[in-house]
């Protein structure tokens, strides 16, 4: 069985760094539980995470509206948008997600560009 953990580290000073006590304390938790000769993936990706409230608030709405449209739920369409523009990362049998909060300006310009291509697919306006 596969357990996975994220955290989010902050660069100070040539080290990486938590940003939070607890995001060390569930790794200490996760490393003192794997058995002995264990071995880890590690993905490390560093991002810019300069996108604006008012970007996550037109995406949000676009995916509400979608949402709505087709009686899928908000979270089913933002993996759809997620996949189609490539923020989910798979290997042979795990996945991470990337959350649309941690997303640069052209990231998130990218996602509501999509969800405006996805919605025009569907007959949905969102302008």
């Amino acid at each position: 069985m596969k357990v996975n953990l994220t955290v989010r580290l902050v660069k100070r000073g040539d080290k990486l760094a938590y940003r939070l006590g607890a995001e060390e304390d569930l790794y200490n938790a996760y490393v003192a539980n794997l058995p002995e000769g264990t071995k880890v993936d590690v993905f490390i990706s560093a991002d810019s995470d300069n996108g604006s409230l008012s970007q996550l608030a037109k995406l949000h709405a676009n995916i509400r509206e979608i949402s709505n449209s087709t009686g899928e739920t908000q979270e089913d369409i933002k993996l759809l948008l997620k996949k189609r523009i490539g923020m989910v990362i798979t290997t042979e049998d795990e996945y991470y997600i990337k959350s649309f909060g941690d997303c640069s300006k052209e990231e998130l310009s990218r996602a509501i560009q999509e969800s405006l291509v996805l919605g025009d697919s569907l007959g949905i306006s969102l302008y």
